[in-house]
């Protein structure tokens, strides 16, 4: 069973996603006032499913369910609605793709006022933000390039910006932008380098922006939506780290035989010399985007392998293309 959702109104039923090996996935809903559950929805696939996030258009008149196949080769958009006693079910769309699609890459849509819809998809090759009409025609590419929209943070739709992160600065770090609905104004709102996370306040006046880098343990910092710095949160000065001798490591990339570019850093001993020979500890981890390599501070791995640096081993991460953040 999955976590129970309550429709935006408030006023109607949970939504609540039942699996049952023999028979399939079933989403019910529950009155809020009390009564029995109704299933609305039952999908069986012969080779296996998986049912992905789920949740309501903005009106609650109809349930959104993310299902794609075991392989994880499809995944479809499906919608029913609510009042339909035969759980007639709409699938807006099916995305394909060569690669496996990661569930856990998938948010439910961002709906707007007139019924369409913003969507992450990953089917040009990068992550990016599309929108779609309601019949799940789709509008626009609202965003583009090689580079991936991570995290889309949603709309204000009284100025039409989007706001959202992502790494068109550089695939070890991450930004927060924004862009207008018709895929104008392109603006990146943070401006040093290093990871940056956002929370954005619901009517997106502000942001809380989490800021780090290599070398800095992370900031916290509230910020207007068009970038500009309110104050400091928790400016986070660690004096203590200046009583160690930590190394700073160095970003370096790797042309694989056919051009691609893995992404590397390297952590040398403090009283490094080139004239010598030193031991190398490898540090990998291969899982599809699971970057090793990032521009933001590594908290207790990043001080283990400080450590080993202190120890006189040279310590080299290098991202494989799965895990390298760059696209499908």
């Amino acid at each position: 069973m999955r976590a129970a959702q309550i429709s935006p109104d408030g006023q109607y039923v949970f939504l609540v996603a039942r699996y049952d090996p023999s028979t399939g996935s079933s989403l019910l809903i529950v009155p809020v006032a009390g009564g029995q559950p109704r299933e609305l929805f039952r999908i069986t696939i012969p080779e296996g499913f998986i049912p992905g996030p789920f949740g309501w258009t903005p009106d609650s008149h109809s349930a959104v369910l993310l299902v794609q196949d075991r392989r994880q080769t499809w995944l479809d958009l499906n919608v029913v609605d609510r009042a339909d006693v035969a759980g007639t079910t709409r699938t807006l769309f099916r995305e394909k793709s060569k690669a496996s699609l990661d569930p856990g890459d998938y948010q439910p849509p961002t709906w707007l006022k007139d019924g369409s819809f913003l969507w992450l998809s990953d089917t040009a090759g990068w992550k990016h933000v599309l929108h779609y009409g309601a019949d799940g025609a789709l509008v626009k590419h609202v965003t583009s390039g090689k580079w991936e929209v991570r995290s889309l943070h949603g709309v204000d739709e009284n100025t039409r910006w989007i706001y959202f992160s992502g790494t068109e600065r550089s695939p070890i770090g991450g930004d927060v932008y924004r862009v207008r609905l018709d895929g104008t104004g392109f603006t990146r709102l943070s401006k040093a380098a290093g990871s940056h996370t956002a929370r954005f306040s619901p009517a997106f006046s502000y942001y809380i922006d989490s800021w780090s880098d290599i070398t800095t343990p992370t900031e916290v910092r509230l910020y207007k939506s068009d970038g500009a710095e309110v104050r400091a949160i928790a400016e986070n000065t660690v004096a203590v780290l200046a009583q160690y001798r930590l190394s700073t490591p160095e970003f370096v990339q790797v042309p694989a035989r056919d051009g691609f570019v893995m992404e590397a850093m390297i952590i040398r001993p403090p009283n490094f010399d080139p004239a010598r020979r030193y031991p190398v500890y490898q540090f990998t981890y291969a899982g599809p985007h699971a970057q090793q390599v990032r521009n933001a501070w590594r908290g207790a791995d990043g001080m283990y392998h400080q450590l080993l640096a202190q120890h006189g081993i040279i310590v080299w991460i290098c991202d494989n293309r799965t895990a390298s953040g760059k696209g499908a």
